[in-house]
C-alpha cells in the first residue's frame, strides 16, 4: 500500500477492500485497530480483532467486532461462515 493508502482511516480501507468484496457473506476483515473494525462495518463484512497488534483489547472491544482473538494464528474461519477464535484472552 502507498503511504497515503495506509493512513489508518476506515474510509481508505473500505475503498481498498471494495474491489475484492463481491459477497459480504464470505468476507471477513481481520485487524488490530479500531479503524479496521470500523472499515469492516462500513463495508458490511464481519470483523475479527486481534489483540497482538498496536491497540489494547479494551479499545478493540469498544468497536464491537464479531470476534476477538489474542493472536492471528488463533483465528479459525470454520465451515458455514462461522467465526471463532481458538484462544481468547
Amino acid at each position: 500500500l502507498s503511504e497515503a493508502a495506509n493512513d489508518g482511516s476506515a474510509s481508505v480501507k473500505v475503498r481498498l477492500m471494495a474491489p475484492y468484496v463481491n459477497s459480504a457473506k464470505h468476507a471477513v476483515l481481520v485487524g488490530d485497530t479500531e479503524a479496521d473494525i470500523q472499515a469492516a462495518k462500513r463495508a458490511g463484512v464481519r470483523s475479527i480483532a486481534v489483540t497482538c497488534g498496536i491497540r489494547d483489547r479494551r479499545l478493540l472491544e469498544a468497536e464491537e467486532p464479531d470476534a476477538i482473538c489474542r493472536r492471528l494464528v488463533d483465528v479459525n474461519l470454520t465451515q458455514h461462515n462461522g467465526l471463532r477464535c481458538e484462544v481468547v484472552s
